[in-house]
């Protein structure tokens, strides 16, 4: 026996194929999302080491520059012991506080100071011939570097007891042998101010790269400088930091602005797992979707079986009560002529009854194609419905149920198709009949309210349950009820009822009660409407 329901197979099948890979995938996403934030604050580093290393490049390119500009101005003017173009090299250049010429470390030193210079000129010089004679190693280094086809500048870092602010910084470097022989210097070098440097030379170039999306500053012992003023960093939430190649005692940090890296990693994890979810979520929706119209046309599936069975026997019964009825006339069997007439009144009714059923499948075939037309005319609904009784009421009757009819004289005409509001109104009191068992007795109003025409039927059967009130207006829908099981229909009465009505702009309304009878209300507009037809 087989233990699952298609709708559990189906179910299945949905799950696999859509559900668990985007489950699946989600699960790996999340498992891959640590290496992820891991690979997207490593490329954020070396971002910002590689901004890092420009701005140090930048200010080893100045230097660089100064030293070929004085490389080419340590010639004095013929006749002269002066160097005016160091002298404005100097004046241009606020940040270098002398620039000194030695012919070896250990020899004559020529110091020539910036005019803005107002320290001890002398203690400076003595600073400068001191620091050279300690380190004899840097000419043989220096000079193996020139032979190699590279100058070097080697930063020095010069006491100054007074203030780590005023600390100076010695760049010294060799000169170009190419240079005339009248010149027997072998040696240069600049005494640059760091903090004078990196005011007037880095933090320009700082600001330009920060740009609003970093915040920079350079620190040293007596503390920071920042790029913004108005912003000094911790030195705890720097993301990357380099010492500055010209200033061996500062170095610059950077950080994004407005958060860390593990902040901006942490924020693209909860992005994406949100977008996972999301995804996890679309899918379980799609899978409930399918189900859901999977489940709806299983179940149109039955209920069109059930038609088929149910529209059969009632097609069934009637033909042979009509054929048996008929032989039993043809073969001369009636004695009396009042039960001829009796047998011709049943043929009669079973043909009318057996119409009826042929004409709602045929109708709801139109509905479903789209092709129900309505031949809209003025009417009065009264005259509508007592044609409809004069006809229907003998087999009321017949099936002892009793007719109470209270139709209001002064409703006014409706603009409807006579035929179709026949016919809705026959499946009320057909779905009376069938659905009465003990209190056999059906009640017909109509009159006016709230400017629409009304035509009430009302019958004191099973009743509905408020949870079948909307169904049983939908194509095959029967409500889930022993006695209407036993009943057999076609379940399309009501269906057909709806749209009848809401092709005339009206409306359907259900009073019902379980165990105490149901009331139909059809509602049409008062007023007098362009006839038409409605597709």
């Amino acid at each position: 026996m087989n233990k699952f329901s298609p709708v559990q197979k189906i179910a299945f099948s949905v799950l696999m194929i859509i559900l668990l890979p985007g489950l699946l995938y989600t699960v790996y996403e999340l498992n891959s999302l640590s290496e992820k934030e891991q690979v997207l604050s490593e490329i954020y580093r070396q971002q910002l080491e590689t901004i890092l290393f420009s701005v140090n490049q930048y200010s080893w390119d100045i230097a660089n520059s100064w030293v070929s500009r004085i490389d080419q101005a340590r010639q004095p003017v013929s006749g002269s012991a002066t160097f005016p173009a160091l002298e404005d090299f100097l004046i241009e250049n606020p940040s270098v506080r002398a620039v000194f010429l030695s012919d070896s470390l250990a020899g004559e030193v020529q110091v020539y100071f910036s005019p803005e210079n107002t320290d001890n000129r002398a203690a400076l010089r003595g600073e400068v011939e001191a620091l050279l004679q300690s380190r004899p190693d840097l000419t043989q280094r220096l000079r193996r570097y020139q032979q190699q086809g590279y100058r070097k500048i080697e930063p020095i870092q010069m006491p100054n007891p007074q203030s780590p602010d005023t600390r100076m910084v010695m760049l010294l470097f060799p000169l170009n042998d190419a240079r005339p022989a009248s010149s027997a210097r072998q040696f240069a070098g600049m005494i640059l101010a760091p903090r004078q440097f990196i005011e007037a030379l880095l933090l320009p170039k700082l600001r330009d790269i920060a740009n609003g999306q970093f915040q920079c500053a350079i620190f040293y012992e007596a503390g920071q400088i920042p790029v913004d003023p108005a912003v000094r960093l911790d030195p705890d939430q720097l993301v990357e930091q380099k010492n500055i190649w010209l200033f061996p005692e500062f170095f610059l940090g950077i950080r994004p602005q407005g958060q860390t890296i593990e902040e901006l990693a942490r924020e693209n994890f909860y992005e994406n797992l949100f977008l996972l979810l999301l995804l996890d979520l679309i899918l379980i929706g799609a899978a409930w979707f399918v189900l859901r119209n999977v489940r709806r046309e299983m179940e149109l599936a039955r209920l069109k079986s059930d038609f088929v069975s149910n529209i059969s026997h009632e097609l069934r019964t009637p033909l042979a009560l009509i054929r048996m009825f008929a032989e039993t006339l043809e073969m001369g069997r009636v004695p009396t002529e009042a039960r001829r007439q009796e047998y011709y009144r049943i043929i009669q009714q079973e043909t009318e009854r057996l119409s009826h059923l042929v004409n709602n499948i045929l109708n709801f075939s139109r509905i479903e194609a789209g092709k129900k037309q309505y031949h809209f005319q003025k009417l009065n609904l009264n005259q509508t419905v007592e044609k409809v009784l004069s006809t229907y009421r003998f087999h009321l009757e017949n099936a002892g149920f009793a007719l109470e009819t209270r139709l209001n004289p002064h409703i006014p005409d409706i603009e409807g198709d006579p035929e179709a509001l026949a016919e809705a109104f026959i499946n009320l009191l057909d779905n009376g009949v069938k659905y009465s068992e003990t209190e056999k007795r059906i009640e017909v109003r109509s009159g006016m309210e709230n400017g629409s025409v009304y035509l009430e039927v009302q019958d004191h059967g099973i009743g509905i349950a408020p949870e079948d009130r909307q169904k049983v207006f939908e194509k095959f829908h029967r409500v889930s009820d022993a006695l209407v099981h036993n009943t057999k229909g076609s379940g399309l009465g009501l269906t057909l009822v709806k749209h009848i009505v809401e092709a005339h702009h009206g409306h359907i309304e259900l009073d019902s009660k379980p165990g105490r009878g149901s009331c139909f209300r059809l509602a049409f507009p008062g007023t007098v409407q362009t006839a038409k037809e409605s597709g």
